[in-house]
């Protein structure tokens, strides 16, 4: 998964359950995340993890809660602004 996916960005703001696979170009920020569960590029592996979560409603209510979290920390507008412009003192200071 990728950070760049606003569909999925959304799904943790909304603090949606969320399952997804991983690949060789997953931001570590997923690996190391609780906020959503990542499964094998492989549909049977997905479809297993999907299956797992809905006859799981405590640990969909975690990974939700979860995924709100990591948004709030950090995709939330005011995050985003923050990096933008410590990014952008950083080039004027060069």
């Amino acid at each position: 998964m990728s950070s760049r996916r606003s569909s999925a960005t959304s799904l943790l703001a909304h603090g949606c359950a969320i399952v997804t696979t991983a690949g060789r170009l997953t931001e570590p920020l997923w690996h190391e995340s609780a906020a959503l569960e990542l499964a094998a590029p492989a549909a049977v592996d997905l479809s297993a993890a999907v299956l797992r979560l809905l006859a799981d409603d405590d640990q969909r209510a975690v990974l939700g809660r979860a995924a709100r979290e990591l948004h709030q920390q950090v995709f939330a507008i005011d995050k985003t602004v923050d990096t933008l412009l410590e990014r952008g003192s950083e080039t004027v200071a060069a």
